[in-house]
């Protein structure tokens, strides 16, 4: 399974409060030069606004993908073009779009979605795909300002409304393009994820700039976990996660139960420099032997040791005197 890798992100403001939330709103001074600051600008542009900026500090910072995935929602004529635009048309585009009144040339005249299906069933271009078993149109059109693109018009089994997508790159196969489009779905499972196991989103404090600090520290953490993942690559992230974790427990008991043993070791040797040797029987009876032994029996492992049947103090007392300490 392909991991998404998050690079950035932007966190945008409502854009009208009423009177009472707005005062009510949590403010301080920012130094708008500052990244609070310009966070803060950006929060308030447009989501195509902060799309496009996105993709342009991606590439400017040495990521070019060979396509933009996104789903109707973003799909429109200036994402195309600004994306087409960038490095030479180094990058396309794979998205859906709606079902709608976009009108597409083909054949010397405009016509929608709808219009190009019903123009296709009379020319009989219909496709199938046994493998989905999908029946679909492919057919090259132009788009407003893009040029050239071509439309996928697929039906799925049980469903009677058709679904458009669209790519500008007019080489790619049906198939192709489908897998293309299909890693939208591993970022669904990011978002799922990371608000499952990571926190996302549950930052509860009121400044801005907690809420951001909170965002990168999720994406950071997740941005590692999917490298042990890649590494490894046996164990899903949800349960690599609780491995992790898991073994950040282990690392804290194994740190408290050495600390008592350097306790218990100090306390023996300091005992026995000071007496001479010593009878074991006497070292077990006295104060610090039973003030060690109360240190363990309060500590979080002791349920752990109450199963031995030699004590760890007692072996430990045992090994000081045959070296000879």
């Amino acid at each position: 399974m392909t991991i998404p890798i998050p690079l950035d992100f932007t966190v945008h403001t409502e854009r009208k409060l009423g009177r009472k939330k707005a005062k009510e709103q949590y403010k301080k001074k920012v130094d708008p030069r500052s990244p609070g600051g310009k966070r803060r600008k950006e929060a308030k542009n447009t989501k195509m606004q902060s799309t496009l900026e996105m993709i342009k500090r991606a590439v400017k910072n040495g990521f070019i993908a060979d396509y933009v995935l996104c789903d109707s929602w973003f799909t429109c004529d200036e994402l195309m073009t600004t994306i087409r635009k960038i490095k030479g048309g180094a990058m396309h585009i794979v998205a859906g779009v709606k079902n709608g009144n976009q009108k597409y040339g083909y054949q010397s005249q405009l016509f929608n979605a709808k219009e190009i299906i019903s123009l296709l069933k009379k020319e009989g271009d219909a496709h199938r795909n046994r493998g989905w078993g999908v029946y679909y149109y492919e057919v090259v059109t132009t788009y407003k300002t893009v040029g050239a693109v071509k439309l996928f018009m697929c039906r799925y089994p049980g469903q009677k409304k058709w679904r458009i997508f669209i790519t500008t790159n007019t080489k790619l196969s049906f198939v192709e393009a489908m897998k293309v489009y299909g890693l939208r779905w591993t970022i669904e499972v990011f978002f799922r994820e990371t608000k499952q196991y990571l926190g996302l989103g549950k930052c509860q404090s009121q400044d801005f700039d907690a809420q951001i600090a909170s965002i990168t520290i999720t994406f950071i953490l997740y941005t590692l976990l999917a490298y042990m993942k890649r590494m490894g690559d046996y164990e899903t992230l949800g349960e690599l996660f609780r491995i992790t974790q898991q073994d950040i427990c282990e690392k804290n008991l194994a740190e408290r139960l050495w600390m008592l043993f350097e306790e218990l070791l100090l306390f023996i040797i300091n005992a026995i420099s000071e007496n001479g040797p010593m009878d074991v029987t006497m070292l077990t009876q006295s104060e610090e032997y039973n003030y060690v032994k109360e240190l363990f029996a309060s500590s979080f492992i002791f349920g752990q040791m109450q199963s031995v049947n030699v004590t760890t103090l007692d072996f430990l007392i045992r090994f000081a005197s045959a070296m000879g300490i």
